[in-house]
């Protein structure tokens, strides 16, 4: 999302991603086959420490990432915001500065100093529609923090888990829409995309109980059930362009994407399934735990990558 903090791209086949979570981080490092294959070289966590930082080079040092090794770090949801908006008709060189005002009242860090990037929503099919756009804020110092930290690589880039989530699935796109649900403890995100057309994203708050062992409570799972179909309605509501074609479920805990498959096949009108890592070789080496909670660290390692395009 944000730009590169070096452009330059090396040739090499290995790629890291890592995600930041409230409780630590996660890393992948990926490696490009012949043809369009992925393999997984390593994976690895930092729980605590006193700084992201310090996290980041964890990380960094247990999946081996040598110094050429192109890296994207993908924030954690409180580090920036994320903002449906009508853009202002005006040239590019004079955008930037005219969403940091329209944002201003919007969020709850000076948007002075922020950094700001937007990617425009697709047309709606639905006559006098408003032109859409997605607006990400985020405070510097954090970015600062992350870029320090990953001084030793040398291609760099921060994302946000809405383009690390397309850039995981993007492989199993076709031309039709379709919804995307990752389940994390204290948010879902759900999307719909159409190759790597973003036509609806929105985060869901979740409630403690879902990740907290056993089985989800069923307020909290018809809750979330509540929301999703909420989504879906608002998106044909707004592009006027039919259902999606089908729901795939993906998250960090794979007791509650079973859980919300079962529920989901019940309550929603649209076919609902697990998202399956069938493209990435090597998941043998890891357990089901370890690669789920990994799935933002390897979106954000494929985006980089050039069979990932």
């Amino acid at each position: 999302m944000f730009k590169r903090l070096r452009s330059a791209r090396q040739e090499t086949s290995c790629y890291a991603g890592i995600s930041l979570h409230h409780d630590g981080a996660r890393g992948a490092l990926l490696r490009a086959l012949p043809g369009d294959g992925v393999r997984i070289e390593a994976l690895a966590e930092a729980r605590g420490g006193d700084t992201r930082g310090e996290q980041i080079a964890a990380v960094l040092r247990d999946l081996g990432a040598r110094r050429r090794t192109p890296l994207t770090v993908v924030l954690d949801r409180g580090d920036y915001a994320l903002l449906q908006i009508e853009p202002p008709e005006l040239p590019p060189e004079e955008l930037t500065e005219a969403l940091r005002w329209r944002i201003r009242d919007m969020v709850d860090f000076p948007v002075d100093e922020a950094v700001i990037d937007q990617f425009e929503l697709p047309p709606s099919q639905r006559a006098g529609s408003p032109r859409l756009s997605c607006v990400v804020a985020a405070p510097p110092q954090r970015l600062d923090e992350i870029a320090m930290a990953a001084n030793g690589t040398e291609s760099r880039a921060i994302d946000i888990p809405e383009m690390a989530l397309r850039d995981l699935v993007m492989h199993a796109q076709d031309d039709h829409p379709h919804a995307w649900l990752y389940l994390a403890p204290r948010m879902a995100l759900i999307e719909i995309l159409t190759g790597d057309r973003i036509w609806l994203s929105r985060q869901i708050e979740l409630t403690a109980g879902l990740f907290q062992g056993g089985e989800p409570a069923a307020q909290d799972m018809d809750d979330l059930l509540l929301e999703v179909q909420r989504s879906l309605d608002y998106y044909q509501s707004l592009y006027a362009t039919g259902p999606v074609d089908s729901l795939q479920v993906l998250g960090m805990s794979p007791a509650v994407e079973a859980a919300f498959v079962l529920s989901a096949a019940v309550y929603l009108s649209v076919p609902v399934a697990r998202f399956e890592l069938d493209r990435i070789e090597g998941l043998d080496g890891h357990d089901e735990q370890q690669q789920r909670q990994s799935l933002l660290a390897m979106g954000a390692a494929l985006r980089e990558m050039p069979c990932a395009a």
